[in-house]
């Protein structure tokens, strides 16, 4: 089961870098990161509405028991992101942008995983994450000085 969840984490870094891209394009057709952001998440509301009316489960049961800042700030933080990241794609290049943005993602996970942030279970930082961070880091500098 294992090898399926990272052929999925594989499957969903392809289409991150795609999305990336493609939005990155919108945004410079349209001259305005936002607007193309905006047309992005739009489409994704509206394809997660068809999925919701065709699996008949259209009501978003359990909400009241969500805090407002939980969902407010995820989508937030969301909308922040990839307009961030539509934002610099095109002066950067994909792969810098992309680098960058996955070693400060690990750097930040592996601080959320070993404090256990949010309710997660705590795996504690070792080694080996951290020579992989390294790496990480050593990656992105590479596309950095190198482009």
């Amino acid at each position: 089961m294992l090898i399926l969840y990272v052929l999925l984490a594989i499957l969903v870094g392809f289409g991150f870098a795609t999305q990336t891209v493609l939005t990155a394009k919108v945004s410079v057709l349209l001259a305005n990161p936002v607007n193309a952001v905006f047309l992005s998440i739009l489409i994704s509301v509206l394809a997660i509405l068809g999925f919701k009316i065709l699996s008949g489960n259209i009501i978003l049961t359990g909400i009241r028991a969500v805090s407002p800042w939980l969902y407010i700030s995820g989508g937030m933080l969301g909308a922040f992101s990839l307009t961030m990241l539509i934002f610099i794609t095109p002066k950067l290049g994909i792969s810098l942008a992309i680098s960058i943005m996955i070693a400060s993602q690990l750097i930040l996970a592996v601080i959320f995983d070993h404090f256990g942030v949010l309710g997660l279970e705590v795996k504690p930082i070792n080694l080996y994450k951290a020579i992989g961070i390294a790496f990480l880091l050593v990656g992105s500098l590479l596309c950095l000085y190198y482009r």
